[in-house]
């Protein structure tokens, strides 16, 4: 696990903006063959806990399916 934790989206490396990172964030997570857990969305993205529960609720919403 890394010991540098990113404290905004906008630290990710080569992001431009808040769109750029909904939809790599989106791409990543229709990439993969099973829905990821909190940890590693936090691993990914550097975000905390509460905010990965709370993208992987807002999708699910919007996909209408498991996140």
């Amino acid at each position: 696990m890394s010991t540098y934790k990113r404290t905004w989206l906008g630290e990710c490396p080569g992001l431009q903006s808040q769109i750029e990172f909904a939809l790599r964030f989106t791409r990543w997570m229709q990439a993969r063959r099973k829905k990821p857990t909190a940890e590693e969305m936090m691993e990914q993205w550097g975000m905390s806990r509460a905010t990965a529960y709370r993208y992987k609720a807002a999708y699910r919403d919007a996909t209408g399916g498991d996140a």
